[in-house]
Order: C-alpha cells, then structure tokens, then sequence
C-alpha cells in the first residue's frame, strides 16, 4: 500500500477537523453556552511531526475562524504531553507515547505451550510505520553476546527453530520505512522441552502416539504404582513437569531431590501438554526426580529453566 503524501494527509486532517467543528457548531445551537474541546494523538517532536505540525496549525486557524463568529459554541485544540485523561497508555501492546518504531516481543514460557514441535511461534507487535523486524538471541556463557537469527522478518509471526532441552532469550526491533532502526524491545525467554522419552519408566507404562503429545506420544499409566525416574546435573531453576489433564485421569507423588510434591492430572476439560507440576531445584549438583502414580496420568514431558548438562537416566 502506498503511503499518502504530507499534502493529502494534511487534507485530509483539516477536512476531518471541519466536520467535527460544524457537528460540534449544530449541537451548540441548544446550549448557548457550549464548549467543545477537540483533540486526536499528536506528535510534535517524533516521526510524524512533519505531518502533524501543518495539520495542528491549519485546525488552530479553522478554530479561530469558527470561534470569532460568536455562534454560541467555543471551540479550543489544547496541546498536552503524554495521553490524555481517558486515553489508553498502551494500544496493542505497545505503549501510546512510545516511539512509532517500539516493538513487543511475545514469546510462549514452553514451545509446548503453542506448538507440539521444537519449532514456536514469536508474535511482533509494532506500528503501521514499521517495514520489517531483526530479531536477535542472546547467548550467556564464558563469552555473553547476542546473535542475529532474523534480518528481515515482514509479517508478525516469526517461527523459531529450537532444539530439544534448549533455552532460548530473544529480544527484536522494528526497521522503519526510511531504514531508521528503532529501539530493542524487552527481553523474552522460551524453553523446549525435553520428550518424555528421557524418563525411565517401571510398571505397566505404555507409550501411546497421539498427534496432539508433544513429539507426537505420551506414556501413559494406567494404575496406581508406576514410577517413572530421571536424574540430571544442573543449576538451581524451575522444572516444569507435562502431561494431559482430564476427568479419568488422577494423580500422582513427585519427589525431586528428596522433597515430594502431590501432582494432579485431574481437570474437569481435557487439556493437552498442560503444565502440572512447577517444581524449585536448588542448588548446583546432580538432582533425582521420581514420580509415583495414584491412578491413571499421561505423562507428556519435562522442561528446566537450566539447562540439564548432561542428563542421565
């Protein structure tokens, strides 16, 4: 779509501007003493100042005109900083007085979250003055850095390509139309989780492929008793263990590190790849997870906010 023209844009608002001075002229002819305060999102120092200073400027001289033929309505343009009372702060996202080029970052905690794959959605959320978004990924380590994964990504949905067990910190900015790059957007972390396959599973487990698992299975227990083991080296963090909810299904005992945790598979609607237990590992060290069944669950997979290295069964 081709962008209008400063002159046809500038039209435009004074022509937008009349209608509201000659609506506002009809309603005033009731009330004799009717003040009417007109005003819409201006910029004077930013990106649009160039369109909307001669618009402000041609409104002010209507105003005047229609003020001066003391036809019983007093029109007045006031010109404040920051939204007005009323006004919204953030419009999709994106705070108001931001720059035209600021840009939002959302990212899922899990890619299990809103994929079935290591393969998840990064949603952008700009203004209509952007062209197109670099995203970047940070790397931490010996050596932090952040890394270009995306140079030019046109539409708002960017999918990234993790790796199993793999944490990822993006950030992205807008490029305008004119090739100004705008400001990095805040930080957001998505991690892939590790397939349930990493367990070791004792009792009457069975692995069901269901195209709604993550990876494409789940191990299912259909009883009470079955324990299913996973041991990993790691930071302190977050395990987030996952599985499928449901009316038949139960629950069960997760013991991490010593410290046991009752776990619901249980929910009144079905819900898939559901989180089901957030679990606290403390400490630098080698940890131990085993899970016991209280009745039938669907044990889908597992995720840590540190990266298990390595893992073993």
């Amino acid at each position: 779509m081709k962008r209008m023209s400063s002159r046809t844009g500038l039209i435009l608002v004074v022509l937008a501007t009349a209608v509201v001075i000659l609506a506002a002229t009809a309603a005033a002819r009731t009330n004799a003493t009717k003040t009417v305060t007109i005003g819409w999102a201006f910029d004077s120092k930013g990106a649009m100042a160039p369109f909307d200073n001669p618009a402000l400027a041609a409104a002010k001289l209507r105003v005047a005109q229609v003020n001066a033929r003391n036809s019983g309505v007093k029109l007045q343009i006031p010109v404040r900083e920051g939204p007005g009372p009323g006004v919204p702060t953030q419009i999709g996202g994106v705070p108001t007085g931001a720059s035209p080029l600021s840009v939002q970052l959302i990212a899922p905690r899990l890619a299990s979250d809103r994929s079935r794959t290591r393969r998840f959605p990064v949603k952008l959320v700009g203004s209509l003055a952007v062209d197109h978004y670099q995203i970047d990924r940070f790397h931490g380590g010996g050596a932090p850095r952040w890394t270009r994964v995306a140079s030019n990504v046109r539409g708002s949905t960017y999918h990234f390509n993790g790796q199993y067990g793999g944490i990822y910190t993006l950030r992205a900015r807008a490029i305008g139309k004119n090739g100004k790059a705008g400001p990095w957007s805040k930080r957001a972390t998505t991690i892939v989780p590790l397939d349930d396959r990493v367990f070791g599973f004792f009792g009457s487990w069975v692995r069901l492929k269901r195209r709604w698992a993550w990876v494409g299975s789940v191990n299912r227990a259909t009883g009470a008793g079955d324990t299913a083991t996973y041991s990993f080296r790691s930071g302190s963090g977050k395990l987030y263990l996952i599985g499928r909810t449901a009316p038949e299904d139960g629950n069960a005992t997760a013991t991490l590190d010593g410290r046991k945790t009752k776990v619901s598979f249980h929910a009144s609607k079905v819900h898939h790849r559901a989180v089901v237990a957030v679990l606290t590992v403390k400490k630098a060290r080698r940890h131990s997870l085993r899970l016991r069944t209280l009745g039938p669950i669907d044990l889908d997979g597992i995720a840590l906010s540190v990266a298990p290295s390595p893992a073993i069964r």
